[in-house]
């Protein structure tokens, strides 16, 4: 049997061992889609048939452009599966930026999302000669008619035959290549292998509880290593459900619908949440404002002894058990981390008085180093 050293193979083994449970879910329309292991193995298997028709093969570049959709992701293990390599675009990127990803990436198949993604593909064709197959995942207002080169996720699946799941993919084989920011003059490219995705996943699987049963967000842009690493390598490892928002627009809705029970995001993020945090304790009610204002100042006060090893006195120790209760599960419910075990800030260095906010809330923040070249990535170890 192959050995699972590959994201496909991960796939794979995951469809066979709990084929029914629930891998990824979509909100489309305002109702949560499920896909189970079992059928996000299908999906990519057929998709993965129809690019090997269409002669896309092994050091094949895929590259995928919109929303974090259950699609795209399979279209990237479909890639990986033939013995290619996934490239996830910027969603907001203009077509000028694109153009030179997808020409210095070598990229010959574009997947977009829907139209307006498609678009931008498009308009930008004439200038690629390498790009042989744009593939629209949703077929609204697609113009087929007009470009030959133009096709639809579903005929892609039809035109190949599935045997059986297809795995061609090896542990040294370059998997992602992910393109620097939007607008980085010095834009780093990021290329990893199988091997190295994996390992970034077994540094946070030792570091972290992590379970089967956990519910994850994939809600950032699929080109930023956190979500590679938490959508893709995590949730393959260990086969959690991981959590497709139905836009940007209603993600903090989304997740305090899911409530997620791991999270990761940039700094932004997080400096975002406290900022509307602390506006709506701003502009509360004059107790509401004190009992936060009281509680809050405990909390770090009791946060700092745990920083310096201290032993906390009893009656801050009282004082803050009150104040998790009264004020900040409450809080932790309103911004939908009430299930979160463990959340991390990874890339920029996050403010001290920031990750200090989080855990004197009763969010078990934690920060992580090097995570865009996986070479030095460090975790900050569980805290009790």
């Amino acid at each position: 049997m192959k050995a699972v050293t590959t994201l496909p193979s991960l796939l794979h083994r995951n469809a066979a061992s709990f084929g029914n449970h629930p891998a990824i879910r979509e909100k489309r329309g305002g109702i949560w889609r499920v896909l189970t292991w079992s059928e996000y193995a299908a999906l990519s298997a057929r998709f993965a048939a129809g690019l090997a028709a269409a002669e896309f093969g092994r050091g094949d570049r895929l590259a995928v452009i919109g929303d974090n959709r259950p699609r795209l992701y399979a279209a990237l293990l479909a890639a990986q599966s033939l013995g290619g390599c996934g490239v996830p675009l910027w969603p907001d990127a203009e077509p000028d930026w694109i153009a030179e990803v997808i020409e210095h990436a070598g990229v010959s198949v574009v997947v977009a999302e829907d139209a307006e993604q498609a678009d931008k593909i498009i308009a930008i064709k004439d200038r690629l000669p390498q790009l042989r197959l744009v593939v629209q995942a949703r077929t609204d207002h697609m113009r087929r008619a007009e470009y030959a080169w133009l096709t639809s996720f579903e005929a892609v699946m039809d035109a190949g035959s599935v045997p059986g799941p297809i795995d061609h993919s090896e542990p040294g084989d370059l998997a992602l290549l992910l393109p620097g920011l939007v607008g980085d003059a010095e834009r780093r490219d990021v290329a990893m292998s199988h091997a190295d995705l994996l390992a970034a996943a077994d540094a946070l699987i030792g570091a972290e509880d992590i379970r089967q049963t956990d519910e994850a967000m994939a809600w950032l842009p699929m080109a930023w290593f956190g979500d590679v690493l938490c959508s893709q390598a995590l949730a393959l490892s260990i086969g959690f459900t991981c959590n497709c928002p139905e836009g940007p627009e209603t993600d903090w809705r989304d997740l305090r619908e899911i409530g997620p029970t791991i999270l990761i995001a940039p700094p932004s993020v997080w400096a975002t949440v406290l900022a509307d945090v602390e506006s709506r304790a701003a502009n509360a009610t004059r107790l509401k404002r004190a009992l936060f204002a009281c509680f809050r100042r405990i909390a770090e006060r009791a946060e700092q002894c745990r920083e310096a090893g201290e032993r906390t006195p009893l009656m801050l120790q009282l004082q803050t058990a009150i104040g998790t209760g009264l004020v900040f599960v409450p809080l932790r419910d309103q911004i939908g981390l009430r299930r979160v075990r463990w959340a991390n800030s990874g890339g920029d260095p996050l403010p001290l008085h920031i990750l200090r906010s989080y855990r004197a809330f009763g969010v078990n923040l934690k920060q992580s180093y090097g995570m865009p070249e996986l070479a030095s990535v460090a975790w900050e170890p569980a805290h009790a």
